[in-house]
């Protein structure tokens, strides 16, 4: 499990993550509930897994767990990218399937502030989406009729209508 080192981890997360990879082989990332503090406060809403959520955006936390095994068939992060890398490993990970469980408890603290990677990279956005777009073109395809566009929730209609 990847933590960033101003995030923090809560209680029986680590435990209850475990017991669910270790009970079910087909469960390949196991996340939680989590909360924002710093410069913004309180819970981070992401949307419940679906590869066709995930085509549209990053919608599972880096603070997650997965199998080591799991990581090193994908080839871990693809360290190219300017940044998101976790998105791509999750694609990599999930488009040939696989489950993913929420876990109805609070993880993990997430710490937001206004200088933060994730801010940064948003200047980056149209790169990461080309390189993601040449790395999964059969994931994007499958999930919304074709390449991610940098309006992303008119990716499937856009590329519909070009279809």
């Amino acid at each position: 499990m990847p933590f960033d080192s101003d995030d923090i981890i809560c209680e029986n997360f680590i435990d209850e993550a475990v017991l669910v990879l270790e009970n079910d082989e087909q469960v390949k990332v196991v996340t939680s509930k989590a909360v924002l503090f710093g410069d913004e406060t309180g819970s981070l809403e992401l949307p419940d897994f679906s590869l066709y959520a995930l085509a549209h955006r990053n919608m599972i936390p880096i603070c997650s767990f997965y199998r080591k095994a799991d990581w090193e068939k994908v080839g871990g992060y693809f360290t190219e990218l300017p940044g998101r890398e976790d998105w791509e490993f999750w694609i990599s990970l999930l488009k040939n399937g696989g489950k993913v469980v929420k876990l109805p408890i609070v993880g993990f603290k997430y710490r937001m502030h206004k200088f933060s990677k994730r801010d940064r990279t948003r200047k980056l956005k149209r790169r990461i989406f080309a390189i993601l777009n040449k790395r999964h073109p059969e994931f994007f395809k499958e999930q919304i009729n074709g390449p991610l566009r940098i309006h992303r929730k008119l990716s499937k209609p856009y590329n519909s209508f070009l279809s």
